[in-house]
């Protein structure tokens, strides 16, 4: 019996990324770079000077995709620019608070906070600078409304916020047109994906947008096109995650292309390197799942569910239902194909989402 690997991209926007906030470990942090190191020594007070040093450091995490590790400048930035009345400063403190929420999976939340700076922003003065937060917003709301599956609602916002950038941020207008980009793969018009997704590679050139077009192909059949650009993607990331998540698709790639021993090879060597921070352990998870996978299709029954009730462990105690259930299904799989089908149906029993908190 076959088995099927699932792509798990971060939002990032739709961060692929790190999915929870917790604590982490100080050897894995993500270091910041001297210049910002000594802007912040410099700027220790609770004026604008700080509001702005806390900025950029914050612009480094959000570029890095790594946001949830800013979450103490975020604070920081929101209640300085509160005492001192700074508007524009105060709905930039509560957009950061928006998209941690947003990748820290509390959707609800997240759309609730950008739906009420929206409100508010749209009464500022427009500048170039609340032209950029506008645009911001509208690129946070679109990748919300990707990650609930409502495309229309997700368009219609990145036309507002490719508008509004204009002239204004390529940078931004580039991660827009990537999420259009996904929008297009998600419903299958890969031609159309291809050619926005290469427009946002004028404005920027991140991992992100070089994963989606090689997705893109891929779904395109285009086997070759799709190694290239997933290649390129590895040559322009930037972070441990970033060529981990890369890597694993990289894997998926092989795997659907009937290169098993390429793919296992590639799941073995991120799992080995995944972090044990806590919030890479969504996708260690989904490492694990696809390891066992590839073993069940090489028959290698006691690897495979090894590697499946370790996910099942992960996701149950990150608490991710979808991931849980998955896991769980690939379980049953591995015990029907090994015969034991007594284990197999207590095992399909188990995948409701009440039986993760037992």
């Amino acid at each position: 019996m076959k088995t099927t690997l699932r792509i798990s991209y971060l939002l990032a926007f739709i961060l692929a990324f790190s999915a929870f906030s917790y604590s982490q470990n100080a050897a894995d942090a993500l270091p910041l770079p001297d210049s910002l190191v000594g802007k912040l020594k410099e700027n220790r007070g609770t004026d604008l000077k700080r509001v702005e040093a806390l900025n950029d450091v914050i612009m480094f995490y959000y570029d890095k995709h790594e946001i949830l590790e800013a979450q103490t400048y975020i604070h920081e930035l929101s209640k300085i620019a509160e005492e001192l009345k700074e508007h524009y400063w105060e709905s930039i403190g509560d957009y950061y608070s928006a998209i941690y929420n947003l990748e820290s999976k509390n959707y609800s939340e997240a759309f609730m906070e950008l739906n009420d700076l929206l409100n508010r922003v749209e009464t500022h003065r427009l500048t170039n600078r609340t032209r950029l937060l506008l645009g911001r917003i509208y690129l946070a709301k679109s990748s919300y409304y990707i990650s609930m599956n409502m495309f229309p609602e997700s368009y219609e916002v990145i036309q507002k916020g490719l508008d509004v950038l204009e002239g204004v941020s390529a940078s931004t207008q580039s991660r827009l047109l990537n999420n259009l980009g996904v929008i297009h793969n998600e419903t299958k018009n890969y031609d159309d994906a291809i050619e926005v997704l290469k427009q946002a590679l004028i404005g920027e050139k991140l991992s992100m947008y070089y994963e989606n077009i090689s997705t893109a192909y891929d779904g395109k059949e285009s086997y070759d096109s799709a190694l290239i650009y997933i290649d390129s993607a590895l040559q322009v990331s930037t972070s441990n995650f970033d060529s981990l998540a890369i890597n694993h698709l990289k894997g998926i790639l092989y795997y659907r292309h009937g290169e098993l021993d390429n793919a296992e090879h590639l799941f073995e060597d991120c799992l080995e390197n995944v972090s044990s921070r806590p919030d890479y352990l969504y996708l260690k998870s989904v490492i694990l799942h696809n390891v066992s996978a590839v073993a069940l299709e090489k028959d290698n029954f006691s690897k495979a569910l090894e590697h499946a009730e370790e996910a099942i462990q992960i996701s149950r105690n990150i608490q991710d239902e979808n991931e849980f259930l998955l896991c769980t299904k690939l379980k049953a799989m591995i015990l029907n194909t090994m015969g034991d089908y007594e284990n197999a149906i207590k095992c399909m029993l188990d995948t409701t989402p009440s039986m993760m908190y037992c």
